[in-house]
């Protein structure tokens, strides 16, 4: 396993709603939007800040993981965009719980 894996550990539950909330799954936003303020007030986690609301925005350009100094940082955001890409191609364009999705409606 990838040792910066260990350091973001702790963030796993942010980091999966937010894969969600960005794949569509309206459930999961307003804790994630929640969550990125607190990243916002956090020093270590402000970086990483700007990046993960633009992904929950839409975007999805890899080169939003190469702002980031911290090669931990750089590797979540870019392992968050390979997971939302996943999620959105198993899903479906509306994500999660669209009427289009193999899961269903909510």
């Amino acid at each position: 396993m990838a040792r910066w894996f260990w350091s973001v550990m702790h963030l796993g539950l942010v980091l999966g709603n937010l894969v969600g909330a960005a794949a569509g799954d309206s459930g999961t936003a307003a804790a994630t939007r929640e969550a990125l303020d607190g990243f916002r007030a956090d020093p270590l986690l402000a970086p990483l800040a700007p990046a993960l609301t633009e992904i929950l925005a839409g975007h999805r350009d890899p080169a939003l993981a190469a702002r980031l100094r911290d090669p931990a940082q750089r590797a979540m955001v870019t392992a968050l965009l390979h997971s939302v890409a996943d999620l959105e191609d198993t899903e479906g364009p509306g994500g999660p719980g669209s009427p289009d999705s193999p899961s269903g409606p909510g």
